[in-house]
């Protein structure tokens, strides 16, 4: 595969036949693989190097939720693409927000959790063309 074609199969993946659409759905549990390893690693972190003990907590319960979603979104879920997709903005949002806005600091997190939310992008794009492409075939 050349490399135009897959930087597009990630930013923007076609979804005109449904392989392409089950390609491009496959976008969505790789996001959540990202940051599901983002949240448990920071939580880790945390946990072992502060005294902070609940915001880690919550950090690594948060990264087992993405450790499920992804595996739904692994065994084809429309809802777990979905679900992905929206804490994928909002883990953006937060980055945004507590570490540029408040800190000033542009982290190498953003840039993961960008990522994430590009790949979780293109997820949800595919998820909802497969569905697209079988509710117009049985009609």
């Amino acid at each position: 595969m050349d490399i135009p074609a897959l930087v597009q199969r990630i930013i923007y993946p076609l979804t005109d036949t449904p392989d392409r659409a089950w390609d491009a759905a496959g976008n969505s549990w790789v996001a959540g693989t990202i940051l599901a390893l983002n949240r448990l690693l920071g939580g880790t972190w945390t946990l072992s190097a502060t005294p902070l003990v609940g915001p880690a907590l919550v950090k690594v319960g948060i990264g087992f939720l993405f450790v499920l979603l992804s595996l739904l979104a692994y065994r084809r879920s429309r809802i777990a693409s979905s679900a992905i997709f929206i804490l994928a903005i909002f883990e953006v949002l937060i980055e945004v927000l507590f570490a540029v806005i408040l800190n000033g600091i542009y982290s190498f997190n953003l840039l993961i959790v960008s990522v994430a939310l590009v790949l979780a992008f293109g997820g949800f794009r595919g998820a909802n063309a497969i569905f697209a492409h079988y509710r117009n075939s049985r009609s």
